[in-house]
């Protein structure tokens, strides 16, 4: 474990340090750590975390309040790109932020003498944002999220969990399933059953994303939208989805396939491409109408891949079906 030393510094001298235990996160490897203030610019230091005994990390000055911000990765610095140690940040702003889906944020308050305990936080503001699309990385990183391996053992009760209909990567190197007994299941990374989801909103659902702040959301049959914590509760987000195909005068979808950010630092929003042909944005407020195939047509295997902010590439959404978008 990592021990950092955090000085506070006033007009008076400083301080002696105090020390706190570095964040910890289940399957990390490396984290960067973001120091934040007000009226004073963002410092950052990368850090691997170590495979023995505790060592002593960064020793940071820090005046008056100040927050520590960590993102947590599934890979060694080397595959991130970068040294470990304090950054130097450039000049001028990358597009987007270069770094891969983090497995998580935590951040812990500094004030007035005292550390508070590390805490997970929903995402970074815009100042944090901003200087992480400074860091010195000249080429996409080589770390990215996979999917946990699968354990082929028989799982008992296999038959009355039902049939796969949909997977999401968790933050936390875990898979979310969806089967088609409307039962929702966590999977560790030996590929064996951790839990069962407890969803107090109606089914069966038949996609699912999971954010960095691994806020969960889930598309219904019937094109609502939830969100919410693995363990709740969940909330209806919107239920607009602008599907074409309708039963019985209601909206209906077999199989869609939701994506979003796979990164820290940028804006939320949505991507659907649906059985039914359709395709939609969503920015956390509307959906956006992307439909390029009549409301007749239909696709049994809608692809999709989020490129980045306001991009996303889209297959078997079109009249043809084999074109990309």
């Amino acid at each position: 474990m990592i021990r950092i030393a955090l000085g506070l510094c006033v007009l008076g001298g400083c301080h002696e340090a105090v020390r706190v235990d570095g964040p910890q996160w289940s399957g990390q490897q490396s984290y960067l750590l973001l120091l934040s203030a007000a009226n004073t610019p963002p410092r950052l230091w990368a850090i691997n975390v170590p495979d023995g005994d505790e060592v002593e990390g960064p020793v940071l000055s820090v005046q008056g309040t100040a927050t520590l911000t960590a993102i947590h990765f599934g890979c060694r610095l080397e595959a991130l790109g970068l040294p470990p140690g304090p950054i130097s940040l450039r000049d001028a702003p990358a597009p987007t932020v270069p770094l891969p889906r983090a497995l998580g944020l935590q951040a812990l308050v500094f004030d007035d003498g005292e550390a508070g305990a590390w805490a997970s936080v929903p995402g970074l503001d815009a100042a944090l944002t901003d200087a992480l699309r400074r860091l010195p990385i000249d080429e996409g990183p080589s770390c990215t999220t996979n999917a946990p391996l699968l354990t082929t053992d028989p799982v008992p009760g296999s038959r009355e969990r039902g049939r796969a209909v949909f997977s999401a990567i968790l933050p936390s190197n875990r898979v979310l399933v969806g089967t088609t007994r409307d039962r929702y299941f966590v999977l560790g990374a030996d590929g064996r059953e951790e839990q069962e989801l407890e969803i107090d909103e109606p089914g069966p659902f038949v996609a699912a994303y999971a954010g960095v702040d691994e806020t969960v959301w889930l598309m219904a049959q019937d094109g609502r939208l939830i969100a919410g914590p693995l363990d709740g509760p969940w909330t209806v987000a919107t239920s607009s989805v602008p599907l074409q195909r309708r039963v019985d005068d209601a909206p209906f979808v077999e199989s869609a396939t939701l994506v979003g950010p796979d990164r820290p630092g940028v804006p939320f929003e949505l991507f659907v491409a649906a059985d039914d042909r359709t395709l939609g944005r969503h920015d956390g407020q509307t959906w956006v109408d992307l439909r390029v195939a009549p409301a007749e047509s239909r696709s049994p295997s809608p692809a999709l891949v989020w490129l980045g902010p306001g991009r996303a590439l889209a297959g078997n959404v079109t009249e043809r079906g084999q074109d990309l978008v």
